[in-house]
């Protein structure tokens, strides 16, 4: 949950243009995952409460991917599990923000 202080600090990087401001979301959901991706691949302590909060937040944006292909390789089926919707979520929101803009 975002607080009001942390949402002080957070604004100023926030762009005022609203077309830019709905690209921010997605792109926070696609660093998620990939930061989890790369926990998960370079073998991260699961047991830390900021790896445990990626992996609960990754499962959660995820959760309609995970299993969708099922691979031998650890390493395939993370990259398979939570790099598709890192891509659809970037995808959908720039789709989405330059329908809005050439509609302005």
């Amino acid at each position: 949950m975002i607080t009001d202080a942390m949402w002080d600090r957070i604004e100023p990087l926030v762009p005022a243009d609203p077309v830019h401001r709905r690209q921010l979301d997605p792109h926070v959901f696609a660093g998620i995952l990939v930061a989890w991706i790369l926990l998960d691949l370079l073998d991260a302590n699961r047991g830390n409460t900021v790896v445990g909060w990626f992996h609960s937040a990754a499962d959660w944006l995820a959760g309609w991917s995970i299993g969708l292909f099922d691979v031998a390789g650890h390493t395939l089926q993370v990259l398979l599990d939570y790099g598709i919707p890192a891509v659809v979520y970037v995808a959908v929101a720039h789709l989405i923000a330059s329908r809005a803009f050439f509609r302005a």
